[in-house]
């Protein structure tokens, strides 16, 4: 299992929320604002444009966010060109008109603007908003990710690694993945994991997966801590019934069924804890949500038709929002005092 999903995270919505936001200003304040402005201020200008806008201290005007925003985009202002595409983007004061917010996004990203870099590239590769173009995609990804930004690293990891937008490369997969693993991007810790489990584009390396796991666990992603739980009673590597209990249990905690499934099997192979046939079923059956009797013949054929029926109560109640440990635990300490 990997991280499929494109990964946005502050997300490109937020990338359209506008810069300036207007600030308590005296009369006096906003007449030097247009005397400065007038004057060719590209601060004073942006200023006067967030005033027009929030009609404060200026009534609501959008000519004149426009005309101010418009001068400053043309002279090269950064986040000038940010506001006017985003504009257009939104139809905000202006009609809508992608097109134009193509231009001024692209104007920002081609003087080094990270977050408009990775925005565009995003448009490009979802095929929403403007047509799909995955090479344009790779190539602003690319310019944000020399820049050290961690999602377009993972973005361009996952291109390799999927090969949707190019040809599949898990070296260049597992470089980008490595880039933003390092700087704590959890879903590429977790597919940097799966290629060292895999050994896909480099040797198996089950440490290296534990590891990389390990720090994705830490963050608190419930597949990263199932999937460790899993390494440590797997064999994969030296087996620690402990630290499997452990991250298993935190999974569990946010109804993970791959952490069911994992409790499920250290209670029916008595690993670590005491057998439980009907733990072991009634978390097995829990973690792929259906009582299925061919899946678990052994275990079926060790218990009696009463503990089965055990089984199947534990599982519907198990199942229900954030009551597997809830539910374990109260069994547990039941059937210790007998």
């Amino acid at each position: 299992m990997f991280y499929a999903k494109r990964c946005v995270l502050m997300s490109i919505a937020c990338f359209f929320i506008p810069l300036w936001c207007a600030s308590a200003c005296h009369s006096h304040e906003v007449d030097e604002l247009k005397i400065q402005a007038k004057a060719g201020s590209v601060l004073a200008q942006l200023k006067l444009g967030a005033l027009y806008y929030s009609g404060g201290k200026l009534p609501w005007d959008p000519s004149q966010i426009l005309k101010f925003t418009q001068d400053d985009a043309i002279r090269g202002d950064v986040k000038a060109q940010i506001s006017l595409g985003r504009r257009y983007f939104k139809g905000n004061g202006v009609a809508k008109d992608l097109s134009q917010a193509q231009y001024w996004f692209t104007q920002a990203a081609e003087q080094g603007d990270v977050a408009t870099q990775f925005a565009l590239a995003m448009l490009y590769l979802n095929g929403n908003e403007l047509p799909q173009n995955y090479p344009a995609a790779i190539q602003w990804l690319t310019r944000a990710a020399n820049q050290g930004d961690a999602k377009a690293q993972f973005n361009l990891g996952l291109i390799y690694h999927t090969g949707k937008g190019a040809a599949v490369d898990w070296v260049a997969a597992r470089d980008w993945y490595t880039k933003a693993a390092n700087q704590g991007q959890v879903n590429a810790q977790i597919n940097l994991a799966t290629l060292y489990y895999n050994g896909e584009g480099t040797a198996q390396d089950y440490a290296q997966a534990v590891h990389w796991f390990s720090q994705a666990a830490q963050q608190g992603n419930a597949d990263a801590q199932a999937r460790l739980g899993t390494l440590y009673y797997s064999g994969k590597v030296d087996p620690d019934y402990q630290k499997a209990m452990e991250w298993l249990r935190k999974s569990a905690a946010q109804d993970n069924k791959m952490a069911f499934w994992g409790i499920g099997n250290l209670y029916a192979f008595a690993a670590g804890v005491p057998a439980s046939p009907v733990i072991a079923l009634a978390a097995i059956n829990a973690s792929i949500k259906e009582i299925n009797e061919d899946n678990h013949k052994a275990l079926l054929a060790s218990m009696s038709k009463s503990d089965i029926e055990k089984a199947k109560y534990l599982t519907d109640e198990m199942l229900k929002p954030n009551n597997f440990l809830v539910v374990l635990d109260r069994y547990l300490s039941e059937n210790k005092k007998r």
